[in-house]
């Protein structure tokens, strides 16, 4: 991969948003990396890119052969306006000092948790067995719990007692299908979008939702 196919596919990747607040936040953390040879790299691509004198539809296409997450348009911009301020952001005498870095690193580490408290207090708003996994067991729910339970345990606590019985409840009722351990993790990952692995606690995800499903049950149900 070239250093200007970094940038666009892993910096601008297609979920940028969630890392960045806004796409010049993410060329400024590319271009104060303390390997400056990649950034004069990228900034030569862009140059050589520039030269060919393309039409914008033709540097929309190159984008989207790079993968580049970012799309002008949608941004009330155009390719050429976006790789022409790049080529100027990217230029040797506006690099970035080294130490500045670790300044851009602890802005967008802020900016990354503002995106993840509002997408789980999102998730929470689910109804239940989704707005367990996905509000509670989130990527990166282990910053937040011990374990698995602990997350559990603030479910339960948090959550009005309808939500955990209608929770206790899926969980029962996608128990009683008996599908394959596979097909479970599909349903676990994609469609409860969960960041939580049984396999890291040494469990099947059917062993998982066995013992969920003690911990949602009801107290004095058999």
């Amino acid at each position: 991969m070239s250093e200007l196919g970094v940038l666009f596919r892993a910096i601008l990747h297609q979920d940028w948003t969630q890392d960045y607040p806004d796409v010049w936040s993410a060329v400024d953390y590319f271009r104060s990396s303390p390997d400056r040879q990649s950034v004069l790299a990228a900034h030569r691509e862009v140059v050589e890119i520039l030269s060919r004198e393309m039409s914008e539809t033709q540097l929309l296409a190159l984008l989207d052969d790079y993968d580049c997450g970012y799309w002008p348009p949608g941004d009330n911009s155009t390719a050429t306006v976006f790789l022409t301020r790049l080529e100027v952001e990217l230029r040797p005498q506006n690099a970035v000092p080294a130490q500045c870095h670790a300044e851009r690193s602890a802005a967008i580490t802020e900016h990354r948790a503002k995106v993840r408290q509002a997408d789980v207090g999102e998730a929470r708003r689910e109804p239940g067995l989704k707005g367990l996994l996905g509000g509670y067991l989130y990527f990166g729910w282990t910053s937040d719990y011990d374990s698995v339970w602990d997350a559990v345990a603030d479910f339960v606590a948090a959550a009005d007692d309808a939500d955990v019985a209608r929770a206790h409840k899926d969980v029962v009722e996608l128990l009683a299908k008996r599908l394959e351990d596979d097909h479970l993790t599909d349903i676990l990952n994609d469609d409860l979008r969960t960041g939580y692995s049984p396999d890291t606690d040494g469990m099947t995800p059917t062993q998982f939702l066995t013992q969920l499903e003690l911990e949602l049950r009801p107290l004095g149900s058999g």
